[in-house]
C-alpha cells in the first residue's frame, strides 16, 4: 500500500477538487492511503467527505504581489503576482509543506497546480507528479513560453520576470534547504507529468514534447430538471455571478424566443426573481452533463476547460464570457476549432442576442463541435483514471517503507 498526498494551491475553480476527488477516490479503491491539501475547504465535504476521503487545509501563500499592473504574458508572471517574489511569504509556505509532508511522509504526491509545495519537495525522496490542464503544466522551455502568443514578447522581458522568481525561490532554498534552481523549468522537472486536456484545449498551442491524457471528467452531481417549453433552441447557461455584464446579457436574451435553463453561482436573488420566466428558468444546481449534452443545442459558459471539454464531447457548441487569461485561452481555442463564438466586449453595446441567433441559425458551429466529438469518441474517462492510477501506483510503490525515513528537509 502506498501513502499518496493530493495538493492544489492556486487558483479557485470547483474544477480542482472535483478532479483531485476522482482520482483519490479511484486510488482509494485499489487500497491505497490518500490524503488531499487543498486550498479551499468550500466544496470539499461534497467531492471528498462523502465518499470517506480525507482532506487538510492547504498551507496558503500570503505574500505581497510585487509585480506590475499589467496583464501576466508568463507563467513566471503569474507566481510573481501570487506573491512568489515575497522571500519571508514563501519561506513561511515552503516551512509549512515541508512540516505537512513529515507529517504524512507520502511515497508519492500529487501537484495540481501547486508551485510553493512543489519547491518545498525539492529534496524529498517520494515520487513526484503533475497533475492538471496545460495552464498549471507549461511546456519545459528557458524561458517558460509566453502564454500570449499573439503578441510579440521579447525573450528578454520573459527572461527577466522568471529570473526574479527564480532568484527568490533560491533565496528560500538556501534558507531551508534542497537543491537550488538554474531556471523555473527545473521547478517543473518531476517524475510524471499527466497533463489533463486535448492537444485542441491545451493552453500552450504547439507544445512539441508531452503526452495527452485526455480531460478529467467529475462524476455527475448535477440536477435533472425538465427544460422550460419553448418551440425554438433549448440554451443552457452556466457562468459566474460576476460575469461581465451579466444583467445585460440576461435582459437581452430573455427577449429572444429559446428556453433558457441557467446555473449562476451567486446571483441575487433579486435578478432571479425579475428576468425568471416561462422560458427562463433558474436552478440551484448544474445539470447533468448527459441531459445538457443529449438535450441542448447551445451551452452559455465563461470557457472553463472542464466543462468546455465535457461540453465539445458531447457535441455541443459554446458561446463563452471568459473573466480571466486561462478562461479565454480556453475560449480562443474553441474558436479556432469552429465551435463556438467569444462574446464580444469592445463595442459599447454588444448585441448577445445576435449572437446567440446567429449560433443557432449557422449550423457550422454545432457541426464544429460534434467532429470534434467523433474525434474522441473513444475517449473513456474510466479507462483514462484507471491507466493514471496505474501509472501512479506502479511508481509509487517502489518508494513505499522509505517514508518515515523522509523530513524533505534535502
Amino acid at each position: 500500500m502506498a501513502r499518496i498526498l493530493c495538493v492544489w494551491e492556486l487558483g479557485g475553480n470547483i474544477g480542482h477538487v472535483a478532479s483531485l476527488a476522482v482520482l483519490a477516490k479511484a486510488l482509494t479503491a485499489r487500497g491505497h492511503d490518500v490524503i488531499c491539501a487543498l486550498r479551499s475547504l468550500q466544496h470539499a465535504d461534497q467531492f471528498l467527505g462523502h465518499e470517506g476521503l480525507r482532506f487538510v487545509q492547504a498551507p496558503l501563500m500570503r505574500g505581497d504581489s510585487t509585480g506590475s499592473r499589467e496583464a501576466p504574458l508568463n507563467y513566471a508572471d503569474i507566481l510573481e503576482r501570487s506573491g512568489f517574489c515575497d522571500r519571508p511569504a514563501l519561506t513561511t509556505a515552503v516551512k509549512a509543506w515541508r512540516e505537512l509532508y513529515r507529517l504524512a511522509a507520502p511515497d508519492a504526491i500529487l501537484f495540481a497546480h501547486a508551485p510553493a509545495a512543489l519547491l518545498a519537495a525539492r529534496g524529498t525522496e517520494a515520487y513526484r507528479a503533475i497533475f492538471g490542464v496545460g495552464f498549471c503544466s507549461p511546456p519545459r522551455t528557458v524561458p517558460l513560453p509566453s502564454m500570449r502568443p499573439w503578441l510579440n514578447v521579447p525573450r528578454e522581458r520573459l527572461l527577466q520576470s522568471e529570473q526574479r522568481v527564480v532568484d527568490t525561490m533560491n533565496q528560500v532554498l538556501l534558507e531551508t534547504g534542497g537543491s537550488g534552481l538554474e531556471n523555473l523549468r527545473d521547478l517543473l522537472s518531476v517524475e510524471q507529468d499527466f497533463l489533463c486536456t486535448f492537444s485542441e484545449l491545451d493552453h500552450y498551442e504547439g507544445r512539441s514534447a508531452g503526452t495527452y491524457w485526455g480531460p478529467m471528467v467529475p462524476e455527475e452531481h448535477g440536477a435533472e430538471v425538465s427544460w422550460p417549453r419553448s418551440e425554438a433552441a433549448r440554451i443552457y447557461g452556466y457562468v459566474r455571478a460576476n460575469t461581465p455584464n451579466l444583467e445585460t446579457v440576461l435582459a437581452q436574451l430573455r427577449e429572444t424566443d429559446h428556453g433558457y435553463c441557467w446555473f449562476i453561482p451567486g446571483i441575487r436573488e433579486e435578478l432571479v426573481k425579475k428576468l425568471q420566466g416561462e422560458r427562463f428558468r433558474f436552478v440551484q444546481r448544474p445539470l447533468t452533463l448527459e441531459q445538457i449534452v443529449t438535450q441542448c443545442h447551445l451551452a452559455i459558459t465563461n470557457g472553463g476547460h472542464g466543462t468546455t471539454a465535457s461540453l465539445l464531447l458531447g457535441g455541443v457548441p459554446l458561446y463563452m464570457f471568459p473573466r480571466h487569461l486561462e478562461q479565454f485561452l480556453v475560449a480562443r481555442n474553441v474558436t479556432r476549432l469552429g465551435a463556438g463564438q467569444i462574446a464580444e466586449s469592445a463595442t459599447e453595446a454588444p448585441d448577445y442576442a445576435a449572437a446567440v441567433r446567429q449560433m443557432i441559425e449557422e449550423k457550422q458551429y454545432t457541426s464544429s463541435a460534434q467532429q470534434f466529438a467523433a474525434r474522441y469518441r473513444d475517449f473513456s474517462p474510466g479507462r483514462q483514471i484507471a491507466s493514471m492510477v496505474d501509472r501512479l501506483i506502479s511508481a509509487a510503490d517502489g518508494f513505499s517503507g522509505r517514508a518515515t525515513q523522509r523530513t524533505g528537509t534535502g
